[in-house]
């Protein structure tokens, strides 16, 4: 009796260090694939992966995301747009935007200009792509339209999609030091000097020039391009028209700013 309870004793013993062995071996193996799992399986939230998870206020948008959610953001402004003549059967257009969200640019924004005659029916069309800059008032500028022998009376102006905002990395700013219109009779001609307080170059600069009347109308407008600007740099740029303007110009309108902010 006494040797059956000892045999009995060494079995329960057996099987409870089987059990042991057993249960760690699971155990090691489970962290194993855990480990597995998390380096090639696992991906934590990030803020391209259609979820909204972590610490996102909205799909992809908010909180650590540098993509702002929609209502977190006011819409853009459109103030006016127009067309002016640069010589006959060629036009420019020009809009004021306004973006009211002073920490927010936009991303690449798609937009539409439509050009239409007296009678309304639709004299030329032109599409571009623009970032909103967060400088107030953004000038969306299209040159050479061809409108051929129709003379374009109303102008048009539309974004083609929706906008998707961003927090602006940098504040880059451009001076406009100076600007001073010489309205030549053959050839009006603007000469604005800019300025970067920065310590750092600034690349792509979009500047454009308009001209308002007596009335504050616009009356014409040109842009140009300043590939470089060195840091605590000037340059001077200028804009020209080859015909006089419409109206006698009164006021002029410099906005620079990068088109990579």
């Amino acid at each position: 009796m006494w040797r059956f309870s000892v045999t009995l004793f060494h079995m329960a013993w057996a099987g409870r260090r089987r059990f042991t062995y057993l249960s760690f071996a699971f155990l090691i193996i489970a962290l194993v694939l855990a480990v597995l799992y998390l380096l090639f399986f696992y991906r934590g939230p990030t803020c391209f992966d259609g979820i909204q998870n972590g610490s996102e206020r909205g799909i992809d948008c908010g909180g650590g995301c540098k993509r702002i959610c929609a209502p977190d953001a006011k819409v853009p402004i459109v103030l006016w747009s127009r067309s002016f003549a640069v010589v006959p059967g060629v036009y420019n257009a020009l809009a004021y935007i306004e973006n009211p969200n002073t920490q927010f640019i936009s991303s690449p924004l798609s937009y539409r200009f439509k050009l239409f005659d007296e009678k309304n029916i639709l004299v030329a069309e032109r599409e571009g792509s623009t970032i909103l800059t967060a400088t107030g008032i953004v000038p969306v500028f299209e040159g050479g339209i061809i409108t051929g022998e129709r003379t374009p009376l109303y102008t048009f102006f539309e974004f083609t999609a929706d906008v998707s905002w961003q927090l602006r990395d940098t504040d880059k700013h451009i001076i406009v030091v100076s600007k001073e219109l010489h309205s030549e009779d053959l050839g009006p001609r603007i000469e604005a000097v800019l300025q970067n307080p920065d310590v750092t170059p600034l690349h792509d600069i979009e500047a454009v020039a308009t001209v308002f009347d007596e009335h504050d109308n616009a009356i014409n407008a040109s842009r140009t391009i300043v590939e470089l600007l060195p840091a605590g740099g000037k340059t001077t740029i200028v804009f020209t028209w080859p015909e006089p303007f419409s109206a006698k110009p009164v006021r002029i309108d410099v906005i620079a700013r990068t088109l990579n902010d």
